[in-house]
């Protein structure tokens, strides 16, 4: 026979499920559930989510302890993090001939100068950034990253701002692994050969699965990539990162997003390791408080983070993110 706490638990999962009323602690370093019920993998038995809550409670103290974040319970906390991992984090370096080589090393240390920058920068004040996309367990990273920086480009070029097709880069992009995984330098490549036609997405619209590359429709919108993208390593020269975004445009970057699992906000600052697995894209900076940051726009919707975005301290190469920094421009054809 079920007991008075067996329902009282059982509702306050089906309140949190359908309501998801955030909760606060009162301690200091509190941690913070925020809709953490709204994953449809959740389970609804006791001794389980006891235990996944456990698990997840006690990395976020972690976090929360060395950390200028706010970290909590996100959709995906109550995830083990190799699920997670498996699911949401798919970044792998492509079989591309020549990828590696893509990447130019700036390794030498020196003095880090951003002098004739603005103090800050943001590509969507401009109205040039299309909406934050979800990429659910689809691992196409690597595809919402790059598109993402051809649709501020051909905005910025054209003054028409188009959602493009990511699932043609994720279908058609040789070198890759469609939702398994794939690399932002190597489907620039892709996208910049002669053959290659991006078109929107409403003409070639999102399944979030790999399937058999269409023929290139009829479009009246056709984009190229140049062939002078750029993939390279900027790690001790974040400065050029910097001045990238401000006088060309947002950039594509390789980071490793495992500790971002229960991210809700802040700058992060510490603790966030650089083993790429993910990738994002960097729509502007905000140097003008004693943290300078980057604004990174992240592919999970926009109920994760700051409404979809990062924010991540400059200068530290933290999260990886200064090793594999892509720029391009844009031919219409």
């Amino acid at each position: 026979m079920i007991g008075k706490e067996e329902i009282c638990f059982n509702c306050f999962i089906l309140v949190c499920l359908f309501f998801v009323v955030p909760m606060r602690y009162n301690d200091p370093k509190r941690i913070e559930v925020h809709g953490a019920f709204k994953n449809g993998s959740m389970l609804f038995l006791r001794p389980e989510v006891d235990s996944a809550y456990k698990i997840a409670t006690e990395r976020i103290s972690k976090l929360q302890e060395s950390n200028g974040a706010s970290y909590g319970m996100t959709k995906f906390s109550l995830m083990p993090q190799d699920e997670f991992k498996n699911k949401y984090l798919r970044f792998r370096m492509s079989d591309f001939e020549g990828s590696q080589a893509l990447v130019r090393q700036r390794r030498e240390a020196h003095s880090f100068n951003v002098s004739g920058v603005p103090i800050k920068f943001d590509w969507r004040e401009k109205g040039l950034v299309t909406s934050v996309k979800t990429q659910f367990q689809c691992g196409a990273c690597w595809a919402f990253s790059t598109v993402g920086v051809l649709e501020t480009m051909y905005a910025k070029k054209t003054g028409k701002l188009v959602d493009l097709s990511s699932q043609q880069v994720l279908d058609c992009a040789v070198g890759n692994f469609g939702c398994f995984g794939g690399d932002t330098c190597s489907a620039l490549a892709w996208m910049s050969s002669n053959t290659t036609r991006i078109v929107p997405e409403e003409e070639y619209p999102l399944t979030f699965k790999m399937q058999r590359c269409k023929a290139h429709t009829k479009s009246d919108i056709n984009i190229r990539v140049a062939k002078n993208f750029t993939c390279s390593n900027f790690v001790g020269s974040e400065e050029e990162i910097i001045k990238g975004v401000a006088t060309h445009g947002p950039l594509a970057v390789a980071v490793d997003g495992l500790s971002w699992q229960d991210y809700l906000g802040g700058i992060i600052r510490y603790n966030c390791e650089s083993h790429l697995n993910h990738a994002a894209e960097i729509v502007g900076y905000d140097l003008s408080g004693p943290i300078p940051y980057y604004i990174v726009k992240n592919s999970w919707g926009a109920d994760f983070g700051i409404e979809g975005y990062l924010h991540i301290e400059i200068g530290k190469n933290l999260c990886g993110l200064a090793m594999r920094v892509s720029a391009l421009d844009v031919l219409i054809l």
